[in-house]
């Protein structure tokens, strides 16, 4: 049974993530919307591998919360690439590497966001650990990323 929620976390998590980078071709300024969508519905989607039912408004607040447990420098930069991103995209010659940046952030948060939430509904209420949790699982997958 645990196996097999795991599969499906796993999937989902994976999803948001694909999502997230498929969502970066829309330009920066514009994506926020969708890609709140993903993470709320990705986040919803995991908390009923656990049996416990979400509202939007509640996954909007858990997430909110699991990003401000990482801190305020790690919020500040990461939305200061996401701000990058979008800057770069605008000026129309650096719009492929600002979808590049934007896909790598994007998709670290999505990660980060999607690993914290299955350690919080696997039982994780310590705001300190979460936060390191998320920090960590973002630094890794952009690190995955650049050796791609």
């Amino acid at each position: 049974m645990e196996d097999e929620r795991e599969r499906r976390v796993d999937a989902i998590i994976t999803s948001m993530v694909a999502g997230s980078a498929g969502i970066s071709l829309i330009p920066a300024e514009i994506n926020w919307l969708p890609y709140l969508g993903i993470l709320v519905t990705g986040v919803i989607a995991i908390a009923s591998c656990y049996g416990i039912e979400l509202s939007k408004s509640d996954a909007t607040k858990l997430i909110k919360q699991l990003i401000l447990s990482a801190g305020f420098g790690f919020v500040a930069l990461t939305f200061g690439d996401k701000f990058a991103a979008s800057f770069l995209e605008l000026t129309g010659i650096g719009y492929p590497i600002g979808v590049a940046i934007d896909a790598v952030i994007s998709s670290a948060a999505a990660f980060a966001i999607g690993y914290t939430a299955k350690e919080y509904f696997e039982g994780e209420r310590d705001k300190k650990k979460l936060g390191k949790i998320l920090r960590e699982k973002f630094h890794n997958y952009k690190q995955q990323s650049k050796k791609q």
